[in-house]
């Protein structure tokens, strides 16, 4: 899994260099595009789906972004050996301050919330359970994002917050700690989108 992300990152810097070279530097001050499609395909790698729409308001200075991934694997590998069939979900709801400037990087900062579902198959004694819970996550992000060509974009973010249960009777087998928090804590968030302007 590394070697696949490394793969990946190289692959959308060397993509960033080519577009800049042939497209030449783009200019978020002036954008005129409104809405947003994202993807984080990143999720791929363990067995999940990231699709996302975001609006741009106030001349390109606010974004709000509404973000849905479904995980689902027989294996569960992820958490333990004694786990399988997990199925979980999340919708995260992003409202970002931006600060255009005038080359192709766009800085924001912003606050965040999601809700967390997942469920999986415990092997226990004398057979198996199904475990779930849920959580609600809220807190600040601060991110990045290169414009590689006019409207399609690469965007990088990192935060954290407080992360409530929901459902704390299966907390402890379902947690996924940064994977997938469940557990009261503070947690960090970091997240990498595709996105295309239309």
């Amino acid at each position: 899994m590394k070697n696949s992300l490394i793969i990946a990152v190289l692959f959308l810097l060397s993509v960033k260099a080519s577009a800049q070279y042939s497209f030449g530097a783009k200019d978020s001050a002036r954008n005129t595009f409104k809405k947003e499609f994202l993807l984080n395909p990143f999720t791929f790698f363990i067995s999940g789906f990231e699709v996302g729409y975001g609006r741009v308001f106030n001349n390109n200075k606010e974004n709000f972004r509404v973000l849905f991934a479904y995980y689902i694997s027989e294996g569960a590998n992820l958490h333990s050996d004694e786990a399988s069939n997990l199925e979980a979900y999340k919708i995260d709801l992003q409202y970002l301050f931006t600060r255009p400037v005038q080359g192709s990087l766009r800085y924001y900062l912003g606050g965040f919330l999601t809700y967390r579902n997942i469920k999986l198959d415990i092997a226990g004694k004398p057979a198996s359970y199904v475990a779930k819970g849920s959580s609600a996550n809220f807190g600040v992000i601060m991110g990045a994002r290169s414009y590689l060509s006019e409207n399609f974009f690469f965007d990088l973010y990192f935060g954290g917050g407080p992360t409530v249960p929901l459902n704390s009777a299966n907390v402890n087998d379902v947690d996924q700690k940064l994977f997938f928090p469940v557990k009261r804590a503070v947690t960090p968030r970091a997240g990498m989108l595709l996105g295309i302007s239309f």
